[in-house]
């Protein structure tokens, strides 16, 4: 699978499944295909789990059953099989203040459930209905309070604008 070209991975849609849909591609160069109400994720590793992907798949299983993350459903060497989430990125939308909440407490429980957010917006999904589900994150590991307070700027609080080249301290946080 990771010899293929780009434009063949629509194709390759077609011979998983008929009704299948080639989302796009990942930072890692993972491939994301749609096949009904669930997300494909190939690895590019050719058919093994390297750190980061191992990593993710824990997350996913501390997450698992709890609302707004991205749901496992299943997982071999090279792949995870997600639900499928409907909506778009947030900044395509306009969240209401009542899903902004609920995005604040997700967020501490993500932190409680030791659930890595990558900070961009891309990593989540907003639907008017279901509000915010987050997706492609890890389990955490010592930069975790680091990479946290940068996704809470990015997400939650907007741009905030760090003084002096440093990020904002937790009672500038706070404040906001």
């Amino acid at each position: 699978l990771n010899k293929k070209k780009p434009q063949d991975w629509k194709a390759l849609a077609k011979e998983l499944h008929p009704d299948a849909e080639y989302v796009g591609v990942g930072g890692r160069q993972n491939h994301v295909f749609r096949i009904g109400d669930v997300a494909l994720k190939i690895f590019e590793e050719g058919g093994k789990f390297d750190a980061t992907a191992e990593s993710e798949l824990k997350a996913l299983k501390r997450g698992q059953g709890e609302k707004g993350f991205q749901q496992l459903v299943a997982a071999e060497a090279g792949w995870i099989v997600t639900k499928f989430i409907e909506g778009v990125s947030p900044d395509q939308a306009t969240p209401t203040r009542e899903h902004i909440l609920e995005l604040v407490e997700l967020f501490k429980r993500a932190f409680e459930l030791g659930i890595q957010l990558d900070p961009k917006v891309e990593n989540s999904i907003y639907s008017e209905e279901n509000g915010f589900t987050l997706i492609d994150f890890h389990a955490a590991d010592a930069s975790f309070p680091t990479e946290a307070a940068a996704w809470l700027q990015n997400m939650v609080l907007g741009p905030l604008q760090p003084t002096k080249g440093k990020r904002p301290s937790a009672a500038r946080i706070k404040e906001v």
